[in-house]
């Protein structure tokens, strides 16, 4: 689902329309793809660049399709060459905190709740608890200080400094009988890991 710094269900989400003529979220690459490589040529980087190390957890979904995916769309469009390197998932969180990679397929991008705010404080404030990208904007930090009105701005920065490639949040369908409560599902816009719920049966 395309969406750009927060869930797509989240009600501070830019609608679609709107999302679908920026550019790096439009359809038509051709324009970002050529800014791209000149950007690229202006850092010394225009025949690309080589044996870039590329983790991934060992799950099909990101060893299989994912990180092969991002191999070949950086080959193809600006010749950036990487190594995947497959590793069992539950490594992947030392892996994150020693920062021995260069690039990584991983899910630890969230927010507790539909707001966007406390998904920001841990993901991309400086010093956060989940900010593995390690990025660092006192800007961006101001903006999360007034995030309920500044919530356009603070994406904006996103966009133009980028801490990682977002590829959007997965579309959780669950299914339950009638008789389980306790679940609370329709009422929910988002899925928490490690979130345990009281469930009963009513039968």
């Amino acid at each position: 689902m395309l969406t750009r710094w927060m869930t797509h269900a989240s009600e501070f989400a830019t609608p679609m329309k709107e999302l679908e003529a920026l550019s790096g979220y439009r359809a038509d690459k051709t324009a970002d793809i050529a800014e791209a490589k000149k950007l690229m040529a202006a850092a010394g980087l225009a025949d690309g660049v080589k044996n870039v190390d590329f983790v991934s957890a060992s799950v099909a979904p990101h060893a299989e399709i994912l990180a092969p995916a991002f191999q070949d769309e950086l080959r193809r469009t600006l010749g950036i060459e990487t190594k995947i390197r497959v590793m069992e998932r539950a490594l992947l969180i030392e892996e994150l905190k020693k920062g021995t990679f260069d690039m990584m397929v991983q899910t630890e991008y969230r927010s507790p709740i539909g707001d966007p705010g406390p998904g920001w404080e841990m993901c991309l404030k400086t010093g956060g608890s989940l900010n593995f990208s390690r990025y660092s904007n006192s800007e961006f930090d101001r903006l999360l200080k007034q995030i309920n009105s500044e919530t356009d701005k603070g994406m904006a920065l996103l966009d133009q400094t980028v801490p990682l490639y977002l590829i959007g949040f997965t579309d959780h369908l669950p299914m339950w009988r009638t008789t389980v409560k306790g679940h609370a599902s329709e009422g929910r816009v988002f899925s928490e890991l490690g979130r345990v719920d009281t469930f009963w049966l009513d039968r």
